[in-house]
């Protein structure tokens, strides 16, 4: 389906403006979100907030696929796989500390 039959197709169907394509590496996806959800993010790029409806879903996505990592590999520390002293006191900084991931 070429972006142009999509975008027909979209503007088709009854709730289009709860529709979002988006395009990570070439590979496009349709995400169904919430109205009050896509009036914010129509917002946001209005302002100026954000360049794009995609590139705020691409941002949100990477923040919290790079926060589960994270945490995956916090739980590994924690679990006492491989008793490294200098890793444990980082593990236990890490863990107790509010991370600004952005």
């Amino acid at each position: 389906m070429t972006g142009q039959s999509l975008a027909r197709a979209r503007d088709a169907l009854p709730h289009a403006s709860h529709l979002c394509t988006v395009s990570f590496m070439g590979i496009q996806i349709a995400v169904h979100l919430p109205p009050e959800l896509v009036k914010s993010l129509d917002a946001l790029v209005a302002s100026g907030g954000a360049q794009s409806r995609a590139s705020v879903i691409e941002q949100a996505l990477t923040r919290e696929l790079r926060y589960r990592r994270t945490v995956q590999e916090v739980e590994i520390l924690n679990s006492g796989g491989g008793a490294d002293l200098d890793l444990d006191s980082l593990t236990r900084t890490v863990s107790s500390t509010a991370l600004d991931i952005d």
